[in-house]
């Protein structure tokens, strides 16, 4: 009986620790992979939109594989090449104020929904427009500006940790000339170890002139940024009576060596399908055990309370113990920086594995409390 009530208890903890830690630890390290591709590409991430006017100039996106790192270096330098060329090339009607009080530009760049970021591509520059819940820069001092800022004419600034050199301070705050505009630096941007990040800047497009405003866009953000460009072609082709066409994101080493294939979304596949599969392989031989110990329970007159009392409410207390030490883990982990993300993404992460398993840990109690109502005394006394 006492080998009965450890295996069922200790399934449970073994359990639950796992079903937390390991989708913990596999999302963090895929956070963590898509974040570094988002910085090697000048924080923009895969699921970005480029995009400019549509000049009636075809681009087709080129998918190659490289053998060397000198050839992948040479198709991320074309890449750039090219980018350059694109972005002197463009030429739009003028970029004049509306009855709204914001240029046209500004109109389609904020027309786009909710949850995304978008920003004209300047080089080194992002002139930027967010709304709603998006993943902003990762910050290192200081703040990103708001998406009521984003439209402002105060010039305000977030800047790479590399163009803190070129900054000054005046009246207790501090500044820096970019792109001619005396913005103030409200921000540090990047993350613990050096990055591509370091020599970006952000300024609010709002404070940029309209002839700054003129060049590429990118639209990004988690959920489908194709619907969201979508939206704004249809107000530039309103308000402009010029189409946007799409352009190929900017390339990355990453990119060039695996000829764009990634297999990020078939592991996750497999992530999933391995721990249901040892949820429910767990879980079937816990049930046939507990199915016995409540048998047996029952047969020499233990009521349903204490049956409670000594199988349901030890298994939920060794469940959460799991969960518990998922969450003891993953605060180690976030203390020694184990993750190269900002520390409120893997809060999030981790909370978020956490809620999930303790969903699960309900689901089996309630599975439990169903075959103890279900157990047949004389079927159970037999196998016995």
């Amino acid at each position: 009986m006492k080998t009965l009530h450890f295996y069922s208890r200790f399934s449970a903890f073994i359990l639950f620790f796992f079903m937390s830690f390991l989708p913990f630890f596999f999302l963090g390290i895929d956070a963590e992979y898509n974040l570094n591709q988002q910085i090697d590409r000048g924080y923009i991430s895969r699921n970005a939109v480029f995009f400019a006017p549509d000049l009636g100039q075809d681009t087709l996106a080129q998918i190659v594989n490289c053998e060397t790192e000198e050839e992948a270096q040479a198709i991320i330098e074309a890449s750039e090449a090219q980018d350059e060329l694109e972005s002197q090339t463009i030429v739009v009607p003028d970029n004049q104020y509306r009855e709204n009080g914001l240029t046209n530009i500004e109109t389609i760049l904020s027309s786009g929904g909710s949850d995304y970021f978008a920003a004209v591509h300047k080089g080194k520059g992002r002139f930027v427009y967010f709304s709603g819940n998006v993943m902003l820069p990762p910050i290192l001092e200081g703040r990103f500006f708001t998406s009521k800022e984003c439209l402002s004419r105060e010039p305000m600034a977030v800047i790479g940790k590399d163009l803190l050199n070129q900054s000054f301070i005046e009246d207790g705050k501090r500044f820096i000339y970019l792109d001619d505009l005396a913005c103030e630096v409200v921000g540090i941007a990047g993350i613990a170890h050096d990055s591509t990040i370091d020599a970006l800047y952000f300024i609010n497009l709002g404070a940029v002139s309209p002839d700054q405003q003129i060049g590429r866009y990118y639209v990004d953000g988690d959920s489908d940024v194709n619907v969201v460009f979508e939206k704004m072609q249809q107000v530039s082709s309103d308000l402009l009576q010029i189409s946007m066409r799409k352009l190929d994101l900017p390339m990355t080493y990453t990119d060039a060596v695996t000829g764009n294939v990634y297999m990020k979304t078939y592991l996750k596949a497999v992530v999933a399908s391995l721990l249901v599969f040892i949820y429910l392989s767990i879980l079937s031989q816990a049930l046939s055990a507990e199915r016995r110990k409540i048998g047996i329970l029952k047969v020499v007159g233990i009521s349903t309370k204490n049956v409670n009392r000594r199988v349901h409410w030890p298994l939920l207390a060794w469940g959460a113990s799991g969960i518990a030490l998922t969450l003891l883990t993953g605060a180690i982990l976030v203390g020694i920086d184990y993750f190269a993300l900002p520390l409120s993404e893997v809060i999030r992460i981790l909370i978020t594995c956490s809620l999930s398993s303790s969903a699960l840990l309900v689901v089996w109690l309630v599975l439990f409390d169903i075959f103890d109502r279900r157990t047949d005394l004389r079927e159970v006394t037999q196998q016995c």
